[in-house]
């Protein structure tokens, strides 16, 4: 299990969103390639954080209760923002988990210094690879689905700028 921790709901879900689909793409391409692990599949589960440092904590938790009930949890994409990233590490640190920042800048992050084995904390250039390219994806998929709707427009005799009389006539 890989949890993806960032704001998933709210005004920062489209970044949240984004780096969720870009994990689940590598694990899906990591799953056809024969998994993990001796051949087991990687799972992704989201985990809405609301870009709320309390909301983050919560999230955290969730984490540490997964892998106290037993689930093989190998690490924690997140969180978006550095707030929520700083707080959740408190409980992150405690357990033997790995955790990426796909996006978290705040340097006070990495200076903490936190101990390998009692958590490793990475802002890797991959995270954000991964991030970028999801997000040239959605840019991709809304200019496809600009392109249909004008084609639509186009084939009903409609202009593609709406003006206002044509508000009116509709």
């Amino acid at each position: 299990m890989i949890y993806v921790a960032a704001p998933l709901s709210g005004d920062q879900a489209d970044g949240g969103q984004s780096v969720l689909g870009g994990v689940r793409k590598r694990a899906d391409e990591a799953n056809r390639a024969g998994g993990v692990l001796g051949g087991k599949k990687v799972v992704v589960r989201g985990l809405d954080d609301q870009a709320d440092e309390d909301v983050a904590v919560e999230v955290a938790h969730q984490v540490e209760q997964a892998i106290r009930a037993g689930e093989t949890v190998l690490g924690v994409v997140g969180h978006y923002n550095s707030g929520p990233t700083a707080r959740a590490m408190e409980v992150y640190r405690q357990l033997n988990l790995v955790v990426i920042t796909p996006s978290s800048s705040n340097p006070d992050l990495t200076r903490k210094g936190y101990a390998g084995g009692e958590l490793e904390i990475l802002a890797l250039i991959d995270a954000n690879n991964t991030y970028f390219d999801a997000r040239e994806r959605y840019l991709e998929l809304l200019q496809e689905a600009w392109l249909e709707a004008a084609e639509v427009r186009l084939a009903a005799g409609r202009a593609l700028v709406s003006t206002e009389q044509d508000t009116h006539n509709e």
